[in-house]
């Protein structure tokens, strides 16, 4: 296989740089395996501060062995380094835009741009599939759940679907997003998932297990790997305190994933004081209420209430909240 301009022979793996402009590159892991399969691209970090996903792909590239795999995984850890490592919530801090919207990326443009080009030029061609790990970052919670798409046709929508059944995960949601890493690889034909777990810029071992036990039933899934090195992951000797109970008592395809079509995102609708009244996991009744934001005087600018009987996948906790800030997404279920 060959990614840019290095490449990996089969049974070995190698880091390489894939350049993004003169001051940047994007790091990345390639594993050749010892006999021809299916190209999967693995991402994470494309929010700075969402650290399981990281951790988990990090874990993974020191695990793996490129001689039990047919096929071919490359791993970019840290998709954007400049907000890991300098603690920035969310956005790229070269230019302040969030990558998770830059996509389809321009040579032409910032750096956000920049590295959605890079990704789109050296990561997607030749990809059977396309993975991206978020986490809440350090101002949101999630319940652990899969975005497929489904504004990419049938064929896209249905494989990624069939992956998510693979993983120990209770929900996947529909996703009409076209403009992020994982849904602008829809976009171009990739069946493609972007997983959430955790968050408030947080990680475990518990945590961090859990996505990795997902990522082993990808693997799976797509022929990469056998089955008896899935159940030997999961049969790890964790202590009890930071074993996933995802990973523990759910085997995959045992589990009842249900999907979710009808969701609801709420943005705030200018900045304020954000009082919620749910948290990740709620269980809502049609009028139920979901927060409020008021004025620094204490006035109240806006009540939200749900819409439906649903269950809240994700929530925004921190005080101050500005226009356009996502505040709550929940579903019904």
């Amino acid at each position: 296989m060959k990614i840019y301009e290095t490449k990996v022979e089969a049974g070995t793996k190698q880091w390489l740089k894939i350049p993004v402009d003169e001051e940047c590159s994007l790091k990345a892991a390639a594993f050749c395996g010892s006999r021809p399969g299916k190209r999967l691209i693995v991402t994470a970090g494309v929010h700075g501060c969402e650290y399981i996903g990281i951790l988990a792909v990090s874990r993974l590239i020191q695990e793996l062995d490129p001689r039990q795999m047919k096929g071919e995984v490359v791993f970019l850890p840290i998709a954007n380094e400049g907000g890991f490592y300098k603690e920035i919530k969310q956005l790229v801090p070269e230019d302040g835009v969030n990558l998770n919207r830059a996509f389809p990326g321009t040579e032409m443009g910032s750096r956000s741009a920049k590295i959605a080009a890079a990704v789109e030029t050296y990561l997607y061609p030749d990809a059977d599939f396309l993975v991206d790990l978020h986490s809440g970052d350090i101002h949101e919670m999630v319940v652990p759940f899969a975005f497929f798409p489904v504004a990419a046709g049938e064929t896209v929508e249905k494989k990624a679907a069939a992956a998510a059944r693979a993983m120990s995960l209770s929900w996947r949601v529909a996703s009409t997003a076209k403009n992020g890493l994982y849904s602008w690889a829809a976009q171009k034909g990739i069946p493609a998932l972007l997983l959430e777990r955790g968050g408030l810029g947080r990680w475990t071992e518990r945590e961090v297990d859990a996505y990795r036990i997902n990522l082993y039933e990808l693997l799976v899934h797509l022929d990469i790997l056998p089955e008896s090195i899935l159940e030997s992951v999961k049969g790890m000797n964790l202590k009890d305190s930071e074993r996933s109970p995802e990973s523990e008592v759910l085997p995959s395809g045992k589990i009842e994933q249900k999907e979710i079509r009808t969701m609801r995102y709420l943005e705030a609708p200018g900045n304020g004081f954000w009082y919620p009244a749910i948290r990740e996991g709620s269980c809502l009744k049609k009028g139920d209420l979901l927060g409020e934001i008021r004025r620094l005087d204490g006035s109240l600018m806006y009540r939200y209430e749900s819409e439906l009987d649903g269950m809240v996948f994700y929530y925004t906790l921190s005080l101050g909240v500005s226009e356009g800030e996502p505040l709550v997404a929940y579903g019904e279920c």
